[in-house]
């Protein structure tokens, strides 16, 4: 519909579809009412509005607008009330205005919801404006300075960076597998929840999530239960609220930034990579989890849990590596491991005493160089094993006291000369 004077004194709900070979040359005005425009094939040139084009009404409809296919040359501005707009046209280049109205935020009773379905795309936050939902379904997005109050992200891949901010609702996946990036300045002040399948989520740059990153999560389908396993990678100079890895076999790495409330992979057999950045924690849940810690930030004070048990009966052997540090640990933060292996590392124990397990093939190892100082006393309740450039080396000055609960199997050094 197109009033010439700009502005629908009539109202009413309008259906109008523009297909085949049609030319169509000037402004939609949809005007009053919830009104539908679908472009499909046809060369239209001119801008949509989902009210009157001279002043939106506070009586406009909750207006849809489709493009899966022809020419578009022109803008979108969908004004008042909570319009729909899907995008699945090829021509689509991130170029044209996509405007969902009146502002960003739900506050006052209208969301606006964008959808760019099936296609691989550059865009920017200045032409994709004043939604409160941005979906990608099935598109491989790069957008830089979106502002809206949430994501979501089905069977794609979105790369949101520039100096986006998403609100409280987050970032969201579905059941499918989905990859999440968020970079550069971008800010989610929710969580990123990869829900379902098996997702790709990275926090790069000078990133931010002030909620927790999700391996799995409901997401916007409610799938949390067919989590089956992500990759989660934070390299940041921002900070994280936690992560929460989810069901199935993950993989975590923290090579830089900030995670303030630490880091679950919970069941499953995980993996988990911290070789710099800050974490109170972690804790591997229940599976076969391995964790390798070379970061220099670590100090022995930060919680390293297993999961479980230190007992291989279940089924599950967890294992701690702490590779190329120098450190001074505490025993009763370094809980629920089967095996604690001492790579090419100096590592002395504040507490003066580990926990490790006992069955075979488990317990303290010290490997590759490395060196485990027992200082005046200490105490291993669990099996030793020292490989042959490794040292265990108990300097009490003739009055160490050293127990080991287990077996011990030495083929480097274990010495209590002073």
């Amino acid at each position: 519909y197109s009033a010439p004077d700009g502005i629908d004194e009539t109202g009413g709900n309008v259906l109008v579809t523009v297909t085949d070979n049609a030319r169509v040359t000037g402004d939609a005005i949809l005007g009053l009412g919830n009104d539908t425009l679908n472009i499909a094939g046809a060369t239209f040139d001119g801008d949509v509005y989902g009210d009157d084009k001279i002043a939106a009404s506070l009586d406009d409809g909750n207006d849809t607008f489709n493009w899966t296919g022809g020419t578009w040359r022109g803008a979108f501005y969908g004004q008042n009330g909570s319009d729909t707009a899907v995008v699945s046209a090829t021509e689509y280049d991130g170029s044209q205005i996509l405007d969902g109205g009146d502002d960003a935020s739900s506050a006052d009773g209208w969301i606006d919801t964008l959808t760019l379905q099936g296609l691989t795309v550059k865009a920017n936050g200045a032409n994709i404006r004043n939604w409160e939902v941005v979906n990608f379904v099935n598109s491989v997005v790069n957008v830089d300075d979106l502002i809206t109050e949430k994501v979501g992200v089905c069977g794609a891949s979105a790369t949101i960076g520039g100096a986006s901010v998403i609100g409280a609702g987050g970032v969201l996946g579905c059941v499918s597998n989905d990859s999440v990036t968020i970079t550069d300045d971008a800010v989610v002040n929710g969580p990123v929840e990869g829900a379902g399948g098996s997702d790709t989520i990275a926090i790069l740059g000078h990133a931010s999530v002030n909620g927790t990153v999700f391996g799995g999560g409901n997401g916007q389908d409610g799938s949390a239960a067919a989590d089956s396993g992500d990759t989660i990678t934070i390299d940041t100079t921002g900070t994280v609220g936690a992560i929460d890895a989810g069901l199935g076999n993950d993989t975590v790495t923290l090579n830089k930034g900030r995670v303030t409330a630490g880091i679950v992979t919970g069941s499953g057999d995980d993996a988990f990579t911290w070789s710099g950045g800050v974490t109170p924690s972690f804790n591997g849940g229940t599976g076969s989890d391995t964790a390798v810690v070379t970061a220099v930030e670590y100090d022995g004070t930060q919680l390293l849990d297993g999961g479980d048990d230190t007992s291989s009966a279940d089924g599950f052997v967890d294992t701690l590596t702490l590779k190329g540090i120098t450190v001074t640990a505490n025993g009763d933060k370094i809980v629920n491991w089967e095996n604690v292996v001492v790579d090419s590392s100096t590592v002395s124990f504040a507490n003066n005493a580990l926990t490790t397990g006992s069955d075979a093939g488990t317990g303290l190892a010290i490997v590759n160089g490395g060196i485990v100082d027992g200082g005046d006393t200490f105490t291993l309740t669990g099996n030793l094993n020292v490989g042959p450039t490794g040292t265990f080396q108990g300097l009490g000055g003739g009055n160490g006291v050293y127990a080991i609960s287990g077996d011990v199997a030495n083929n480097g050094v274990l010495t209590t000369l002073d």
